[in-house]
Protein backbone atom coordinates (compact mmCIF):
# COMPACT_ATOMS: atom_id res chain seq x y z
CA UNK A 1 0.00 0.00 0.00
CA UNK A 2 2.01 2.91 -1.34
CA UNK A 3 0.08 5.79 -0.10
CA UNK A 4 0.26 4.69 3.58
CA UNK A 5 3.66 3.67 2.91
CA UNK A 6 4.52 7.41 1.72
CA UNK A 7 1.65 8.76 4.63
CA UNK A 8 4.42 7.05 7.37
CA UNK A 9 7.72 7.99 5.22
CA UNK A 10 6.57 11.59 5.52
CA UNK A 11 5.73 11.90 9.14
CA UNK A 12 9.44 10.45 9.68
CA UNK A 13 11.04 13.23 7.33
CA UNK A 14 8.93 15.99 9.12
CA UNK A 15 10.39 15.18 12.51
CA UNK A 16 14.24 14.03 11.28
CA UNK A 17 14.36 15.60 7.39
CA UNK A 18 17.74 14.18 7.19
CA UNK A 19 17.34 10.95 7.66
CA UNK A 20 19.17 8.53 5.33
CA UNK A 21 17.00 5.71 4.69
CA UNK A 22 13.57 7.57 4.76
CA UNK A 23 14.89 10.01 1.88
CA UNK A 24 15.87 6.90 0.12
CA UNK A 25 12.16 4.97 0.49
CA UNK A 26 10.62 8.55 -0.27
CA UNK A 27 12.73 8.56 -3.66
CA UNK A 28 11.76 4.82 -4.33
CA UNK A 29 8.00 6.09 -3.80
CA UNK A 30 8.18 8.87 -5.82
CA UNK A 31 9.98 7.02 -8.73
CA UNK A 32 6.87 4.22 -8.52
CA UNK A 33 4.80 7.06 -8.89
CA UNK A 34 6.79 8.17 -12.02
CA UNK A 35 7.55 11.58 -10.25
CA UNK A 36 11.28 11.52 -11.54
CA UNK A 37 12.22 14.56 -11.05
CA UNK A 38 11.20 14.77 -7.49
CA UNK A 39 12.49 11.64 -6.77
CA UNK A 40 16.14 12.89 -8.22
CA UNK A 41 16.42 15.74 -6.10
CA UNK A 42 16.27 13.56 -3.09
CA UNK A 43 19.07 11.47 -4.05
CA UNK A 44 21.55 14.22 -5.15
CA UNK A 45 20.23 15.90 -1.69
CA UNK A 46 21.57 12.46 0.47
CA UNK A 47 24.45 12.56 -1.80
CA UNK A 48 25.54 15.83 -0.51
CA UNK A 49 24.74 14.98 2.75
CA UNK A 50 26.15 11.67 2.75
CA UNK A 51 29.11 11.45 0.29
CA UNK A 52 30.21 8.50 1.61
CA UNK A 53 27.40 6.20 1.35
CA UNK A 54 26.73 3.91 -1.49
CA UNK A 55 22.77 3.64 -1.62
CA UNK A 56 21.91 6.83 -2.60
CA UNK A 57 24.05 6.44 -5.78
CA UNK A 58 22.72 2.98 -6.21
CA UNK A 59 19.48 4.74 -6.39
CA UNK A 60 20.05 7.43 -8.68
CA UNK A 61 21.68 5.32 -11.17
CA UNK A 62 18.38 3.17 -11.20
CA UNK A 63 16.32 6.32 -12.08
CA UNK A 64 19.14 7.78 -14.55
CA UNK A 65 18.88 4.15 -16.57
CA UNK A 66 14.87 4.30 -16.55
CA UNK A 67 15.05 7.79 -17.30
CA UNK A 68 17.30 6.16 -20.63
CA UNK A 69 20.31 8.07 -19.51
CA UNK A 70 23.11 4.99 -19.44
CA UNK A 71 26.24 7.04 -19.51
CA UNK A 72 24.94 9.24 -15.75
CA UNK A 73 23.55 5.57 -14.65
CA UNK A 74 26.87 4.09 -15.72
CA UNK A 75 28.56 7.35 -13.52
CA UNK A 76 26.42 6.38 -10.12
CA UNK A 77 27.08 2.23 -9.94
CA UNK A 78 30.58 3.20 -10.16
CA UNK A 79 30.73 5.51 -7.90
CA UNK A 80 28.73 2.93 -5.92
CA UNK A 81 30.73 0.25 -6.25
CA UNK A 82 34.04 2.41 -5.56
CA UNK A 83 33.00 3.16 -2.12
CA UNK A 84 31.52 -0.22 -1.07
CA UNK A 85 32.77 -3.35 -3.29
CA UNK A 86 30.19 -5.46 -1.51
CA UNK A 87 26.90 -3.36 -2.99
CA UNK A 88 26.27 -5.89 -5.45
CA UNK A 89 23.22 -4.50 -6.64
CA UNK A 90 25.24 -1.71 -8.00
CA UNK A 91 27.74 -3.96 -9.16
CA UNK A 92 25.01 -6.23 -11.34
CA UNK A 93 23.63 -2.66 -12.70
CA UNK A 94 27.31 -1.34 -14.12
CA UNK A 95 27.72 -5.37 -15.74
CA UNK A 96 24.10 -5.16 -17.12
CA UNK A 97 25.28 -1.79 -19.16
CA UNK A 98 28.29 -2.94 -20.15
CA UNK A 99 26.01 -6.29 -21.63
CA UNK A 100 23.32 -3.60 -22.76
CA UNK A 101 26.27 -2.28 -25.28
CA UNK A 102 27.58 -5.65 -26.50
CA UNK A 103 30.75 -4.97 -24.61
CA UNK A 104 31.34 -8.31 -23.22
CA UNK A 105 35.10 -8.45 -23.19
CA UNK A 106 34.97 -5.14 -20.76
CA UNK A 107 32.21 -6.81 -18.50
CA UNK A 108 34.10 -9.32 -18.16
CA UNK A 109 37.42 -7.77 -17.17
CA UNK A 110 35.73 -5.88 -14.76
CA UNK A 111 34.01 -9.14 -12.81
CA UNK A 112 38.13 -10.77 -12.96
CA UNK A 113 39.01 -7.23 -11.48
CA UNK A 114 36.35 -7.29 -8.39
CA UNK A 115 36.73 -10.80 -7.43
CA UNK A 116 39.73 -9.51 -5.84
CA UNK A 117 38.01 -7.01 -3.31
CA UNK A 118 35.34 -9.34 -2.70
CA UNK A 119 36.95 -12.51 -1.43
CA UNK A 120 35.45 -12.32 1.84
CA UNK A 121 32.06 -13.92 1.32
CA UNK A 122 30.95 -16.31 -1.01
CA UNK A 123 28.00 -15.11 -2.10
CA UNK A 124 29.61 -11.79 -3.69
CA UNK A 125 31.57 -14.17 -5.70
CA UNK A 126 28.69 -16.44 -7.07
CA UNK A 127 26.81 -13.45 -8.23
CA UNK A 128 30.65 -12.22 -10.34
CA UNK A 129 30.93 -15.82 -11.48
CA UNK A 130 27.26 -15.97 -12.54
CA UNK A 131 27.73 -12.88 -14.59
CA UNK A 132 30.81 -14.18 -16.04
CA UNK A 133 29.14 -16.77 -17.21
CA UNK A 134 26.66 -13.72 -19.12
CA UNK A 135 29.89 -12.53 -20.80
CA UNK A 136 31.14 -15.77 -21.99
CA UNK A 137 27.32 -16.79 -23.31
CA UNK A 138 27.51 -13.51 -25.03
CA UNK A 139 31.07 -13.67 -26.17
CA UNK A 140 29.71 -17.34 -27.64
CA UNK A 141 32.30 -19.00 -25.31
CA UNK A 142 29.84 -21.70 -24.34
CA UNK A 143 32.63 -23.82 -22.11
CA UNK A 144 33.76 -21.07 -20.05
CA UNK A 145 30.58 -20.38 -20.10
CA UNK A 146 29.70 -23.35 -17.99
CA UNK A 147 32.54 -23.63 -16.32
CA UNK A 148 31.38 -19.75 -14.33
CA UNK A 149 27.85 -21.18 -13.93
CA UNK A 150 29.50 -23.99 -12.05
CA UNK A 151 32.28 -22.18 -10.08
CA UNK A 152 28.95 -19.71 -9.08
CA UNK A 153 27.14 -22.91 -8.03
CA UNK A 154 30.02 -24.25 -6.15
CA UNK A 155 30.70 -21.01 -4.35
CA UNK A 156 26.73 -20.58 -3.16
CA UNK A 157 25.11 -24.44 -4.21
CA UNK A 158 21.33 -23.13 -3.47
CA UNK A 159 21.60 -20.41 -6.19
CA UNK A 160 18.81 -20.62 -8.55
CA UNK A 161 19.83 -18.60 -11.48
CA UNK A 162 23.10 -19.90 -11.86
CA UNK A 163 21.46 -23.77 -12.20
CA UNK A 164 19.00 -22.21 -14.82
CA UNK A 165 21.97 -21.09 -16.66
CA UNK A 166 23.67 -24.08 -16.78
CA UNK A 167 20.62 -25.60 -17.48
CA UNK A 168 19.97 -24.34 -20.54
CA UNK A 169 23.44 -25.23 -21.41
CA UNK A 170 22.87 -28.87 -21.10
CA UNK A 171 19.51 -28.93 -22.64
CA UNK A 172 21.24 -27.25 -26.00
CA UNK A 173 23.71 -29.85 -25.71
CA UNK A 174 21.37 -32.53 -25.60
CA UNK A 175 23.16 -33.48 -22.29
CA UNK A 176 19.95 -34.47 -20.20
CA UNK A 177 20.74 -36.56 -18.17
CA UNK A 178 23.58 -34.06 -16.65
CA UNK A 179 20.63 -31.28 -16.77
CA UNK A 180 18.53 -33.99 -14.57
CA UNK A 181 20.60 -34.86 -12.13
CA UNK A 182 21.95 -31.58 -11.17
CA UNK A 183 18.02 -29.82 -11.20
CA UNK A 184 16.99 -32.77 -9.16
CA UNK A 185 20.22 -31.80 -6.73
CA UNK A 186 18.68 -28.44 -6.24
CA UNK A 187 15.34 -29.64 -5.71
CA UNK A 188 16.67 -31.15 -2.55
CA UNK A 189 18.19 -28.25 -1.40
CA UNK A 190 14.98 -25.89 -2.89
CA UNK A 191 11.83 -28.40 -2.70
CA UNK A 192 9.47 -25.12 -3.04
CA UNK A 193 10.79 -23.77 -6.10
CA UNK A 194 8.20 -24.53 -9.17
CA UNK A 195 10.63 -23.59 -11.79
CA UNK A 196 12.77 -26.41 -10.84
CA UNK A 197 9.95 -28.58 -11.01
CA UNK A 198 8.52 -27.37 -13.89
CA UNK A 199 12.06 -27.69 -15.77
CA UNK A 200 12.74 -31.09 -14.70
CA UNK A 201 9.51 -31.77 -16.25
CA UNK A 202 10.42 -30.62 -19.48
CA UNK A 203 13.63 -32.69 -19.29
CA UNK A 204 11.37 -35.27 -18.68
CA UNK A 205 9.21 -34.62 -21.72
CA UNK A 206 12.31 -34.36 -24.18
CA UNK A 207 12.73 -38.08 -23.49
CA UNK A 208 9.50 -39.26 -23.24
CA UNK A 209 9.18 -39.87 -20.11
CA UNK A 210 5.93 -38.53 -19.69
CA UNK A 211 5.01 -39.99 -16.38
CA UNK A 212 7.93 -38.51 -14.75
CA UNK A 213 7.28 -34.66 -16.60
CA UNK A 214 3.31 -34.89 -15.63
CA UNK A 215 4.98 -35.99 -12.04
CA UNK A 216 6.68 -32.97 -11.77
CA UNK A 217 4.54 -30.13 -13.78
CA UNK A 218 1.66 -31.07 -11.17
CA UNK A 219 4.76 -30.79 -8.02
CA UNK A 220 5.80 -27.34 -9.63
CA UNK A 221 1.50 -26.72 -9.77
CA UNK A 222 1.51 -27.69 -6.11
CA UNK A 223 3.91 -25.38 -5.42
CA UNK A 224 2.81 -22.39 -7.39
CA UNK A 225 -1.05 -22.67 -8.81
CA UNK A 226 -0.63 -19.94 -11.40
CA UNK A 227 2.69 -21.06 -12.64
CA UNK A 228 2.35 -20.45 -16.18
CA UNK A 229 5.21 -22.56 -17.78
CA UNK A 230 3.98 -25.65 -15.60
CA UNK A 231 -0.17 -24.60 -16.53
CA UNK A 232 1.00 -24.12 -20.00
CA UNK A 233 3.32 -27.44 -20.63
CA UNK A 234 1.25 -30.31 -18.42
CA UNK A 235 -1.67 -29.08 -20.99
CA UNK A 236 0.38 -29.50 -23.79
CA UNK A 237 1.30 -33.07 -22.53
CA UNK A 238 -2.06 -33.92 -21.85
CA UNK A 239 -3.00 -33.11 -25.67
CA UNK A 240 -0.01 -34.89 -27.23
CA UNK A 241 -1.03 -37.51 -25.12
CA UNK A 242 -4.48 -37.48 -25.63
CA UNK A 243 -5.21 -38.25 -21.71
CA UNK A 244 -7.64 -35.76 -19.42
CA UNK A 245 -8.49 -33.41 -22.72
CA UNK A 246 -11.20 -31.49 -20.27
CA UNK A 247 -8.48 -31.08 -17.41
CA UNK A 248 -6.00 -29.62 -20.44
CA UNK A 249 -8.31 -27.52 -21.27
CA UNK A 250 -9.06 -25.77 -17.65
CA UNK A 251 -4.79 -25.56 -17.47
CA UNK A 252 -4.27 -23.93 -20.83
CA UNK A 253 -7.03 -21.74 -20.28
CA UNK A 254 -5.49 -20.32 -17.00
CA UNK A 255 -2.36 -20.19 -18.85
CA UNK A 256 -3.74 -17.77 -21.58
CA UNK A 257 -5.90 -15.75 -19.08
CA UNK A 258 -2.16 -15.50 -17.00
CA UNK A 259 -0.12 -14.89 -20.23
CA UNK A 260 -2.16 -14.33 -23.20
CA UNK A 261 0.06 -12.29 -25.13
CA UNK A 262 2.39 -15.43 -25.62
CA UNK A 263 2.48 -16.78 -28.43
CA UNK A 264 3.36 -20.38 -27.36
CA UNK A 265 0.89 -20.28 -25.00
CA UNK A 266 -1.64 -19.37 -27.23
CA UNK A 267 -0.71 -22.15 -29.86
CA UNK A 268 -1.30 -24.47 -26.96
CA UNK A 269 -4.94 -23.78 -26.18
CA UNK A 270 -5.50 -23.80 -29.43
CA UNK A 271 -4.14 -27.53 -29.67
CA UNK A 272 -5.96 -28.88 -26.72
CA UNK A 273 -9.41 -27.60 -28.88
CA UNK A 274 -7.85 -29.20 -31.87
CA UNK A 275 -7.60 -32.66 -30.22
CA UNK A 276 -11.02 -32.12 -28.52
CA UNK A 277 -12.23 -31.83 -32.11
CA UNK A 278 -13.27 -28.28 -31.74
CA UNK A 279 -11.85 -27.22 -34.83
CA UNK A 280 -12.75 -23.69 -35.07
CA UNK A 281 -11.90 -22.57 -31.61
CA UNK A 282 -9.00 -24.17 -32.62
CA UNK A 283 -8.20 -22.02 -36.10
CA UNK A 284 -9.24 -19.08 -34.05
CA UNK A 285 -6.19 -20.00 -31.59
CA UNK A 286 -3.90 -21.02 -34.69
CA UNK A 287 -4.40 -17.16 -36.30
CA UNK A 288 -3.95 -15.40 -33.12
CA UNK A 289 -0.74 -17.19 -32.13
CA UNK A 290 0.44 -16.69 -35.88
CA UNK A 291 -0.80 -13.02 -35.50
CA UNK A 292 1.69 -12.65 -32.27
CA UNK A 293 4.35 -14.73 -33.83
CA UNK A 294 4.08 -14.71 -38.01
CA UNK A 295 7.77 -15.93 -38.62
CA UNK A 296 6.69 -19.51 -35.74
CA UNK A 297 6.89 -22.68 -38.14
CA UNK A 298 5.06 -24.90 -35.95
CA UNK A 299 2.06 -22.66 -35.54
CA UNK A 300 1.16 -22.65 -39.46
CA UNK A 301 1.49 -26.40 -38.88
CA UNK A 302 -1.06 -26.49 -36.29
CA UNK A 303 -3.16 -24.55 -38.02
CA UNK A 304 -2.58 -26.71 -41.23
CA UNK A 305 -3.81 -29.92 -39.00
CA UNK A 306 -6.52 -27.88 -37.80
CA UNK A 307 -7.80 -26.91 -41.45
CA UNK A 308 -7.61 -30.31 -42.64
CA UNK A 309 -9.99 -32.35 -40.23
CA UNK A 310 -12.36 -29.08 -41.01
CA UNK A 311 -12.18 -29.74 -44.77
CA UNK A 312 -10.44 -26.92 -46.05
CA UNK A 313 -8.18 -28.85 -47.70
CA UNK A 314 -6.87 -25.74 -49.92
CA UNK A 315 -6.58 -23.59 -46.58
CA UNK A 316 -4.60 -26.92 -45.52
CA UNK A 317 -2.34 -27.29 -48.32
CA UNK A 318 -1.25 -23.03 -47.66
CA UNK A 319 -0.66 -23.08 -43.92
CA UNK A 320 1.60 -26.24 -44.65
CA UNK A 321 3.47 -25.09 -47.52
CA UNK A 322 3.84 -21.68 -44.97
CA UNK A 323 5.12 -23.48 -42.27
CA UNK A 324 7.69 -25.49 -44.54
CA UNK A 325 8.66 -22.58 -46.07
CA UNK A 326 10.16 -20.92 -42.43
CA UNK A 327 12.17 -23.84 -41.90
CA UNK A 328 12.25 -27.73 -41.72
CA UNK A 329 13.71 -27.75 -38.35
CA UNK A 330 11.07 -27.86 -36.40
CA UNK A 331 8.70 -30.86 -34.75
CA UNK A 332 6.37 -31.93 -37.40
CA UNK A 333 7.50 -31.15 -40.29
CA UNK A 334 8.06 -34.87 -41.87
CA UNK A 335 4.34 -34.93 -41.07
CA UNK A 336 3.42 -31.47 -42.85
CA UNK A 337 5.17 -32.56 -45.98
CA UNK A 338 3.83 -35.92 -45.80
CA UNK A 339 0.28 -34.52 -45.51
CA UNK A 340 0.97 -31.54 -47.96
CA UNK A 341 1.75 -34.63 -50.78
CA UNK A 342 -1.57 -35.77 -50.42
CA UNK A 343 -3.74 -32.49 -50.35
Amino acid sequence: DFIIAKADTEQVLKSQPDHYAANLLMGRLLTIELKFKSAEKIYEKMIKRFPGQPEAYYRLGILKRLQKKPDAAFDLFSTAVNIEPYHMEAFTGLVSLYMDKKESAAALQKCKDHLELISKSKGAQALVHYHMGNCYLQLDQTDNAESEFKRAIRHMPGYVDAHLKLGTILKKQNRLDEAIAMYSALSEKKPNVAVVQSLLGGLYKAQNRFDLAEAHYLKALEIDQAFVPALNNLAFLFAQQEKELNKALDLASKAKEKAGKSPSIVDTLGYVYYKKKLYDSAIQEFQDAIRLSPDTPVFYYHLGLAYKEKGKAKEAKNAFKKALSLGKGFKGAQEAQKLLDTL
